[in-house]
């Protein structure tokens, strides 16, 4: 990991409802091009600022959908801290 960057999304960004991609993927057990290709096909939304990429949380459980319920996921995991070494 380059210095500086961190593997979990900053609570600015979490404070609008953003992960970055690959802390979400984390969170649901995906991988991150999972993520990009709900993204790239308009079942999810993000953004990109930069070398990094956001993903709204609140659309990952809206496409997941009851999927999302019984993993035991919901709106408060956004403020839940995903790192590199959790799943």
């Amino acid at each position: 990991m380059a210095q500086g960057h961190s593997p979990t999304t900053d609570d600015a960004m979490r404070e609008h409802g953003y992960l970055l991609v690959g802390e979400a993927a984390r969170k649901i057990n995906v991988a991150p091009q999972t993520i990009y290709r709900w993204i790239e096909a308009g079942k999810a939304e993000g953004f990109r600022e930069g070398f990094r990429r956001f993903v709204k949380w609140d659309s990952v459980l809206a496409h997941l959908g009851k999927g999302a319920e019984m993993r035991g996921l919901s709106e408060e995991d956004l403020w839940i801290e995903t790192g590199l070494d959790e799943g």
